[in-house]
């Protein structure tokens, strides 16, 4: 069996429920796109791609390894913001740069580089959350809007989770393959 794989680090209880209330209004706008599910909000961390079973057990041998190192540590939602500039295709709450995030960040993709199955990241990793896909042009007025979310609330990060992303429906379904303490 495949498993299309990521790790991701999920907001706290409050933190969905507030990002929940933003989607809800995002929703209600004629901003044009296509809103994540409020149960889907997550950080990814690292995309692993299709991976079959015996890979996933050496991917999950080698995060245990890694995050057994780290300790809770706290993210900071800093905003919304949209990306990439010019023709912008994702809505996204930000978050600020940890140290402790970066330096989680930098020793997976270090360790998981020894894999010879696992690919290097194709962009600079964003420290964000996906609120939404844009399908069409935004107007100024889309713009303001966005830029107007004020957000500045922070969670403590006590676990990381391997998960699998089923993409048969109309939208993602995630599962947790493995789970690690910090």
């Amino acid at each position: 069996m495949k498993y299309r794989a990521f790790l991701a680090i999920y907001p706290s209880t409050e933190i969905i429920k507030l990002l929940g209330r933003v989607l809800a209004d995002l929703k209600g706008s004629s901003i044009p796109a296509k809103w994540v599910e409020k149960q889907n909000l997550h950080l990814t961390l690292k995309f692993f791609g299709a991976q079959a079973d015996d890979r996933i057990y050496d991917i999950e041998q080698v995060l245990e390894d890694v995050l057994s190192d780290f300790n809770p540590f706290t993210l900071r939602l800093k905003g919304v913001s949209i990306f990439p500039e010019g023709n912008p295709k994702i809505v996204s709450a930000d978050l600020d740069v940890s140290q402790e995030l970066t330096k989680i960040k930098r020793t997976i993709d270090s360790e998981v580089s020894n894999l010879p199955f696992v690919q290097g990241d194709r962009r600079s990793f964003l420290t964000h959350i996906t609120l939404g896909r844009i399908s069409s042009q935004l107007s100024e007025d889309h713009r303001k809007l966005l830029s107007n979310i004020v957000l500045d609330d922070v969670w403590e990060v006590g676990s990381v989770h391997l998960m699998e992303s089923d993409l048969t429906g109309a939208s993602p379904n995630y599962s947790v393959l493995q789970s690690y303490q910090l």
